[in-house]
């Protein structure tokens, strides 16, 4: 068993019931990932559905994704106020997806 230096059997007994309802709730987290992988493919496209890029042009959300069933992830980003760019967090996560 770890302990830490001079930790009381207090400490011990609630640090121990952290540590299985961390493990619990990742065990949980895991169950509703496979969940979200097992869903079956969504909806069809609404033909002529259309949004603004980063320029503020007009484009058909069908011309984004190819014939194969490829993924496509709208997110809108953030402007601060009187800001003309996105919010950096905001391109930041998109960087990394």
């Amino acid at each position: 068993m770890i302990a830490f230096p001079n930790e009381t059997s207090a400490y011990r007994k609630a640090r121990n019931a952290l540590l299985e309802a961390e493990i619990s709730l990742r065990n949980e987290q895991e169950r509703v990932a496979e969940l979200r992988r097992a869903l079956p493919s969504g909806g069809a496209l609404v033909p002529g559905l259309t949004i603004r890029d980063l320029d503020n042009q007009t484009v058909e959300v069908e011309s984004l994704v190819g014939p194969t069933g490829t993924s496509l992830l709208i997110y809108s980003f953030m402007l601060g106020p009187g800001s003309e760019a996105p919010c950096v967090a905001c391109t930041s996560l998109m960087d990394s997806i």
